[in-house]
């Protein structure tokens, strides 16, 4: 897979993606996706062990999403009935002798994490040189979500985190101001913002609110904003989850939770409150991000872009995102030979 021709940089950056929600993975389930333009399975075992592993059988190729089974520990080939565990390892035939020690499974690195099942990607294979924190639930309302797929990347949707020029233009705040600056850190960065913006409760006018934003990503998969509402002591955390699938697409997921942490909602009340209006900043959520989509659809990478003041640190950030990519060409070349192995 090369290169889109919309974006001079290969579709799949190393780090971890968003595969979908760990508790939506029964024991002996069976999810056939694509990821990063692989056709893969995740299912987990019946001791609760879950495991990403590229789909086609190294026997004779079957599509173990297609009708392949989960027995015990093992996940069963639909077409010779080849068996394999949570390495990858052929660990049994129904022929007599031992199974083809090159009958291997490709196995990927999939952790468990904040309720979600996250897969590691690097083009050469390599390890994971970073993680994912877990975050403290603690007083939070329920992690509501919604996933859209989208003709994208998740260098481009990460960007509209530092990109401070789009939030008048395009989510109507006023008076934005940075709070702290661009601060990467290895395959992190944070940045925090205030703007103000009128704000509507259950389509009631509730005046110009000013909200404190701290935005934080973890590679270009993993990111989410902590919004404060200092007047009314409330936070809530946006989420967002770019995956990418198959060299044209992504799937974003997008999640919204908050809780109150003072404000004139009295403390015994303040959990049921969150329950109450959660569904409500969560439809805003979407609106905000919704009014990106066609921007996100349809532009191209501008390289190098005509910066101007006042747009934000763009250009510091595309430098950040470098460390996720490996040499373009051999990128190209290794892409195209999977392909040709598939």
């Amino acid at each position: 897979m090369t290169a889109s021709p919309r974006f001079p940089f290969d579709p799949f950056p190393m780090g971890w993606y968003a595969l979908g929600w760990a508790d939506a993975l029964a024991p002996g389930a069976l999810q056939a996706q694509q990821f990063c333009g692989e056709a893969v399975v995740l299912w987990r075992d019946h001791s609760g062990m879950a495991h990403l592993q590229g789909a086609y059988c190294p026997h004779l190729g079957a599509d173990l999403g297609r009708g392949g089974r989960v027995d015990g520990d093992h996940l069963v080939c639909p077409f010779h009935q080849f068996r394999f565990d949570g390495s990858g390892a052929c660990v049994a035939t129904p022929y007599d002798g031992p199974p083809p020690k090159r009958a291997c499974l490709h196995t990927l690195p999939l952790v468990e994490r904040n309720g979600l099942l996250l897969g590691w990607w690097h083009p050469d294979g390599a390890a994971p040189h970073f993680e994912i924190p877990a975050h403290d639930m603690d007083g939070w309302s329920p992690l509501r979500t919604v996933a859209w797929r989208l003709r994208s990347h998740p260098q481009e949707t990460n960007e509209n985190a530092v990109d401070i020029g789009h939030f008048a233009a395009v989510h109507g705040y006023t008076d934005v101001a940075v709070t702290a600056g661009f601060a990467p850190d290895g395959p992190t960065f944070s940045a925090s913002y205030a703007m103000t913006r009128a704000t509507r409760v259950a389509g009631v006018p509730i005046g110009d609110i000013r909200t404190h934003f701290d935005a934080t990503a973890f590679g270009l998969g993993y990111g989410f904003v902590t919004a404060r509402v200092e007047a009314f002591g409330v936070e809530s955390r946006h989420y967002v989850w770019a995956t990418p699938r198959d060299g044209e697409h992504i799937t974003l997921m997008v999640g919204n939770q908050l809780r109150f942490t003072g404000g004139p909602v009295p403390g015994p009340l303040r959990r049921a409150v969150a329950h109450a209006i959660g569904p409500m900043v969560f439809k805003e959520y979407q609106g905000d991000v919704r009014q990106d989509w066609d921007i996100w659809e349809n532009k191209v990478y501008a390289h190098p872009p005509a910066l101007a003041k006042g747009d934000g640190p763009v250009g510091p950030y595309r430098q950040w995102c470098r460390q996720f990519y490996v040499d373009a060409a051999a990128g190209a070349g290794r892409n195209q030979a999977r392909a040709a192995a598939r």
